[in-house]
C-alpha cells in the first residue's frame, strides 16, 4: 500500500525537494501550488517517472478554502494520507514599523492559519495509519534577519504549536515535529538576495562549521526520517537543519581572537 504525502509549497525550493525524496521512498503525493502551473507539472511529470503519482493543487494559502481544496483532492484521489507537511510561507519583507494590516493577515493565513486547518483536516485522513506532521520553520525565528520580524514570529508560532500538537495529537497515534533549516539555495533565497547572493554565501559559509550554505535535500533528508519508523519515538520537537549556524557567534569571535593574536 502507498503513503501518501501533503505539502504546502510543494512544487519549489525545499517543498519541492521534500516531495522528491518521499517520492524515492514510495510515497504519492498532493502538493500545493499558488502560481506556477509550469514548475508544478514539471514536478507531476517528474514524480510519474519514478513511477509515482503526484496531484498538483492550485491552492493559495492566503485564500479561504485552499487547505480545504488541497486536502479535499488527498481525500478524492486516495481516501486518506501518511504525512502532512506545511512548508508554505509568504510575507512582506518590510520594517514592522511599516506592515499594513493586510500583510500581517496575509502572513498569519499562510504560515499560522494553514497550519491548523490543516492538522484538523489530516487527523480523520489519518486514522489507524500513525500519521506524522512536519512543520517547516525558518532560521529567522533565532536570528534577527532584516525584514523579518513578522515571518519570523509566525514561524515561532508555528514551532509551538508543533508542541501542542503533538501532545493534543498523541493519542490519535500522530507525531508532530518541525524543521528548522539554516540559510538553503532556493528560488526564493536567491529572488530576495538578488546581486547579493554569491556574497552572502561566502559569508555563511565562513562562520558556518559545516563551511556551506544548506541544499532542499539537506532539509528533506532530515524530513524523510522524521516521518520514518526509525523516529517513532520522536514527537514535540524542533529539529535545527543549518550546519551549526546556531553557533556563528562564537565563531566570529573566535575568528577574531584568532587574527588578534596572529
Amino acid at each position: 500500500m502507498a503513503k501518501i504525502a501533503v505539502i504546502t509549497g510543494g512544487t519549489k525550493g525545499i517543498g519541492r525537494g521534500i516531495g522528491r525524496r518521499l517520492a524515492d521512498k514510495g510515497y504519492d503525493l498532493v502538493v500545493s501550488y499558488r502560481r506556477d502551473v509550469e514548475g508544478a507539472d514539471a514536478l507531476v511529470k517528474e514524480i510519474a517517472a519514478k513511477g509515482r503519482r503526484c496531484v498538483a493543487v492550485q491552492a493559495d494559502q492566503i485564500e479561504d478554502g485552499a487547505i480545504d481544496k488541497l486536502f479535499d483532492a488527498a481525500q478524492k484521489e486516495f481516501g486518506a494520507i501518511d504525512v502532512f507537511v506545511p512548508n508554505a510561507a509568504a510575507t512582506a519583507f518590510l520594517p514592522l514599523m511599516a506592515t499594513k494590516p493586510h500583510q500581517i493577515d496575509k502572513t498569519l493565513a499562510v504560515t499560522i492559519k494553514s497550519y491548523i486547518l490543516g492538522a484538523q483536516r489530516s487527523v480523520p485522513l489519518m486514522k489507524g495509519r500513525k500519521g506524522k506532521i512536519v512543520a517547516i520553520s525558518g532560521m529567522d525565528t533565532i536570528h534577527t534577519i532584516p525584514f523579518h520580524g513578522l515571518l519570523g514570529a509566525c514561524k515561532s508560532a508555528m514551532e509551538t504549536l508543533t508542541r501542542y500538537l503533538a501532545a493534543e495529537l498523541a493519542p490519535e497515534g500522530i507525531r508532530v515535529n518541525a524543521v528548522n533549516p539554516g540559510f538553503v539555495d532556493t528560488d526564493s533565497t536567491r529572488f530576495y538576495a538578488k546581486d547579493s547572493f554569491d556574497q552572502v554565501v561566502k559569508a555563511v559559509s565562513m562562520i558556518t562549521p559545516v563551511p556551506r550554505i544548506g541544499t532542499p535535500e539537506d532539509v528533506a533528508k532530515v524530513v524523510d526520517f522524521l516521518v520514518s519508523d526509525d523516529a517513532e519515538y520522536v514527537t514535540g520537537v524542533t529539529w535545527h537543519v543549518d550546519g551549526g549556524v546556531q553557533v556563528a557567534p562564537l565563531l566570529m569571535a573566535r575568528m577574531v581572537a584568532a587574527e588578534n593574536k596572529s
